[in-house]
Formats: C-alpha cells, structure tokens, sequence
C-alpha cells in the first residue's frame, strides 16, 4: 500500500519495469502518475484487464479487487510475461524442428528432440541455440540435462510427431501455467 514498503520488497529492475508498466515514474521515492489514456477495459467478476496507451505504447494491467479496491495484479504481471516468454520460445523451437525436417527430411524423435536441435545443420549452425534455457529437474536427474527443457513455469515442452489433428504433422507446445498437458488446449501454449 504504501511505496517504500513495495521499493523494499521488490529489485531494483523489477521495480523499474513495474513502474514503467503501469505508466509511471518514480523521482526521489515517490510516484508521479503520467496520465496515461485509457483505451479498453474487461471485467470479469473479481479480476479486470485495462488497456492504456501512453507516449504512444499500449498495455494491459491485470487488476484484482480486494477488499472493495481494484488492485494492480503483479501475479498476473508475471503470467502475462510467461505465458509471451513461452509462446516466443515454442514458436522458435517450432521453426527449428522445421529447420531440422528441411535438412535432414524427417522430424526428430520424439525421445531426442531437444538433443537433436542441438546438432549442427549443413551450413555448421545449430538448429536452435539453447543458451540461456531453463531446464526442469525430475527426481534424481541432475538440472542441465539436455532432455528436460523447462518453460518458465518449470514444466517441460511437450513435443509429438506425426501429430493427426489438423495442426500439422507435428505437435508442440508449453503446458502453461497451470502445469498439466491439456494436449494443446487449455492453458497449453502453442506455437504462434
């Protein structure tokens, strides 16, 4: 509720990438609201999205009522900027399996995929470069282990190939925030 408390409790560059979100500045400690113009706005029941532009820039704050009070969500923040960070890199894994298909003429296995995306194309690149990535950790397999890519909610991809549902001939995709493999639907992010 009160400014010093949330500059306490959050980093530096989060806080900074906060304020910036939700079209503020921050001068010697306190808030300076910019005016930002609102465009849109959705509510359902106990949770909203308003959308605002500001110095020409669109975005959406996710609001929980609380107590009566509309609330800026950070929890929703970070979903949104999940489930965008899930979607580049399904999308980008997706090419690179076509990557791999183009040169190789056939998909990967799907036991091997992520090993084989590291493999190197005609040309000496490697179809996807994995710097940077998470990975998951599963029982007693040590975190780094090429088979088990994270997503940011520490789930793993899910990849199939020779998928038959209209799709394409294969499947891929995060199990998004909720963790279970909806097998595409749901929550599940798919490749854009």
């Amino acid at each position: 509720n009160d400014y010093e408390t949330f500059q306490e409790c959050v980093c530096q560059s989060d806080l900074k990438a906060v304020m910036n979100s939700l079209g503020h500045a921050v001068e010697a400690g306190r808030e300076v609201l910019l005016e930002p113009q609102v465009v849109g706005e959705e509510v359902d029941g106990e949770r909203a999205k308003l959308t605002i532009v500001q110095h020409g820039q669109q975005v959406s704050l996710n609001l929980v009522r609380e107590g009566g009070r509309w609330k800026f969500s950070l929890r929703s923040l970070q979903e949104d900027v999940f489930a965008e960070k899930a979607g580049t890199r399904v999308t980008a894994l997706a090419r690179a399996i076509e990557r791999y298909r183009q040169d190789r003429g056939r998909l990967p296995e799907a036991s091997t995929w992520i090993r084989a995306l590291r493999e190197r194309d005609a040309s000496g690149k490697p179809f996807y470069n994995f710097n940077g990535m998470m990975y998951a950790s599963h029982g007693d397999v040590q975190r780094g282990n090429v088979e088990d890519l994270a997503d940011p909610w520490w789930g793993e991809y899910v990849y199939r190939p020779g998928s038959i549902d209209g799709r394409g001939d294969f499947l891929l995709y995060s199990k998004g925030p909720n963790g279970a493999d909806d097998g595409g639907s749901g929550d599940d992010i798919l490749p854009k």
